[in-house]
């Protein structure tokens, strides 16, 4: 600050000395070369953090790292835009600030480059305006320098730059002034940087008026040769001063102005001054499926894969937790959790494994559980959550189905010759008829399971699984939601049939269900309007049955011979018993709703 003080000493002297004198003129030039050096010197303080801010850009790129936020920011000036990370924190860009007028220097470029190309390895360019080009920066040895460091120590802490020594007192070009104390250095980016990567810093040299470089934490700097602030013009025969240089655009020697471009749903592209683009993808979530569509699980094939980020640290999450819903209710399983509740879907996590610190690539796996009695037509909504180390949830969901069998897609009449005949388990999709019932039942003499929950079946056949021969392999049958009407004799002799959903069915027909002696469960749910005569003649395993209240009348003999059918539900709503309702049935109690008016003979 001496050359500055003495000239304002020198100054006042005159005034004393010679009241006439007119100093303004004095004045407006060191008012002018001062504003245009401190906006050098906020210049200098944003290209610094902007250097640093690249590196964390590269440091995020090399450990496949995703943005999580870019918020920007005008407060403190010149303002600029804050982006998160999920794993490399936060960097700051700050906009470039507008050149004073009559400032006409060159900057020199700072930059990043791959060595060798497409290598992921990335050293620090710096173009001084000259025509050549960029040139990678060396240390003393002529080394490259690296932008990150590989050993994944802490990188060093910066240091303050040195104190700006005195200027010329300049005439045309700008008056000299004190340098400003150096920026603080960037402290190195915990566990990222490395003991060998370098972050450059530049400054102004008040003295020489030149950009300097420093690739050692501000211990020596470099002179680049390129002037930081243009000449003003000669003064006028009048004494005016000369046409003032025209105001820089925004930006700066790092980033280009609106260098932050994060209006793409995928990615942000940061864009540097040299037109260079660094693409970073956004986070859309910590965790995916293989696939979107509808899975459809087996009791071989029930396991999900878990999709998680390459780079996923075992710290970076907290939790890992699933939930599947279904039709029977929802459960979860947070890691290692293994429950299987009957009638409701499960759901089982592998938790993901680390190879010295590193996800094993698959190792995450959800396992889906159906419930005891699962059709094809249930679908579960399966959701995996994984909880970060920041407390944020990241969820994918997944429409789920399962089917342990074979699915065949028919087209009513043309089954026959579409199954292998030894098959145990069969689902059929689309169409189905009389012709397609009388190949499952005399042809397939193995069969188990009849899943029919996907067809379009609106009235189930007379003697469909019947057919004047007792069925003897049959076990279950899932019926159509479309289905509206059970045929006489429909289920007639399946002896070993086990359980039935009714599903939208409005008629059970008489018969439908005669001599079902293994049946122990029958749905019938809301909406059913008539059984008739006989329906559950001689089912001799059924224990309980629950009728809805929307049935209007129950027919005769309805339970005849249901010895072990202790516990009978009537809903309120049921209008009308039929004389022999619950002839020969082994009912211990019953409760009659207050619908009923009347009990027959």
């Amino acid at each position: 600050m001496k050359k500055f003080t003495l000239l304002l000493s020198l100054t006042g002297l005159l005034f004393a000395a010679c009241s006439d004198y007119d100093d303004s003129a004095v004045w407006n030039e060191l008012n002018d070369h001062a504003s245009r050096l401190a906006a050098l010197e906020k210049w200098q303080e944003t290209a610094n953090g902007n250097i640093t801010a690249l590196q964390g850009l590269i440091t995020a790129l090399q450990q496949n790292d995703y943005v999580t936020g870019v918020t920007a920011f005008e407060s403190p000036s010149p303002g600029g835009s804050r982006i998160t990370f999920t794993k490399s924190g936060e960097v700051t860009i700050w906009n470039g600030m507008q050149g004073e007028a009559g400032i006409d220097g060159t900057a020199p470029a700072i930059a990043v480059e791959q060595y060798p190309a497409d290598s992921g390895v990335y050293y620090w360019t710096i173009d001084l305006q000259d025509g050549k080009g960029p040139q990678w920066m060396e240390d003393a040895d002529g080394n490259k320098l690296p932008v990150t460091g590989r050993d994944g120590k802490d990188g060093t802490d910066g240091k303050d730059g040195q104190n700006g020594k005195d200027g010329t007192d300049g005439k045309d070009g700008q008056d000299g002034k004190d340098g400003n104390n150096g920026t603080d250095g960037k402290d190195g980016q915990d566990g990222k940087d490395g003991s060998d990567g370098i972050t450059p810093q530049i400054r102004i040299n008040s003295q020489t008026n030149s950009w300097e470089i420093s690739t050692d934490n501000g211990q020596t700097w470099t002179d680049t040769g390129i002037p930081a602030t243009g000449d003003k013009g000669d003064k006028g025969d009048k004494g005016d001063k000369g046409d003032q240089g025209e105001k820089g655009d925004t930006g700066d020697s790092i980033f280009a102005a609106d260098g932050v471009d994060h209006s793409h749903p995928d990615y942000v592209v940061f864009t540097l001054a040299n037109g260079q683009q660094i693409t970073v993808p956004k986070v859309q979530s910590l965790i995916a499926f293989q696939s979107y569509e509808t899975f459809y699980g087996s009791a071989t094939n029930n396991e999900l894969t878990l999709i998680l980020p390459a780079g996923l640290q075992e710290s970076d999450f907290i939790t890992l937790s699933a939930t599947i819903a279904g039709s029977g209710g929802t459960s979860s399983d947070i890691r290692t959790r293994a429950a299987h509740d009957t009638g409701k879907w499960n759901v089982r996590l592998t938790e993901p494994t680390f190879t010295s610190g590193t996800l094993d690539p698959g190792s995450a796996k959800v396992t889906v559980i159906p419930p005891d009695y699962n059709k094809l037509s249930e679908t579960a909504l399966l959701t995996v959550t994984l909880t970060d180390k920041n407390g944020k949830d990241h969820s994918v969901s997944r429409a789920v189905k399962y089917f342990d069998g074979t699915i065949v897609e028919n087209t009513a009449g043309q089954l026959n010759g579409t199954v292998d005949l030894s098959v145990k388990t069969l689902a059929v999709t689309g169409s189905i008829n009389l012709d397609d019932f009388y190949h499952i039942v005399l042809d397939l003499t193995q069969i188990e399971v009849l899943d029919l929950s996907m067809t379009d079946l609106v009235r189930l056949p007379d003697y469909a699984l019947n057919l004047g021969n007792p069925q003897r392999t049959l076990r279950r049958v899932y019926l159509p939601s479309t289905l509206r009407e059970i045929g006489i004799y429909a289920f007639n002799q399946c002896f070993n049939l086990e359980y039935v959903d009714t599903e939208n069915v409005e008629t059970i027909e008489q018969w439908a269900f005669r001599y079902c002696l293994n049946l122990r469960e029958v749905k019938l749910n809301d909406g059913l309007k008539t059984i008739d005569n006989s329906a559950f003649y001689g089912c001799n395993s059924l224990t309980a049955i629950k009728i809805p209240g929307s049935v209007e009348i129950l027919g005769r003999w309805l339970f005849e011979d249901c010895d072990r059918l202790e516990t009978i539900i009537l809903n309120e709503g049921i209008q009308a018993l039929s004389p022999s309702t619950f002839y020969g049935c082994g009912i211990a109690s019953i409760t009659l709703p207050t619908s009923i008016t009347e009990i027959p003979n």
